[in-house]
């Protein structure tokens, strides 16, 4: 399974505010989508980018591999 860790850069007001006023952060867990253009304060440390959105590609092919062999 893989994993990533995500980080914060230190964020001034006015992206702050920018973020808060896009509404990108409704219906989100942990109410961030790295994704997303409001939020180009986060960044990822380490690890890869689909392990944060969506579902990591290669752990998917690795689990389908493994119901094939069932």
């Amino acid at each position: 399974m893989a994993s990533a860790s995500v980080g914060c850069n230190p964020i001034v007001e006015a992206e702050l505010v920018a973020y808060l006023d896009s509404g990108d952060w409704r219906g989100k867990a942990g109410a961030y989508g790295i994704q997303d253009p409001s939020q180009s304060f986060l960044r990822i440390v380490h690890g890869p980018f689909d392990a944060v959105v969506g579902l990591h590609v290669d752990t998917v092919r690795q689990l389908l591999a493994q119901l094939q062999r069932a």
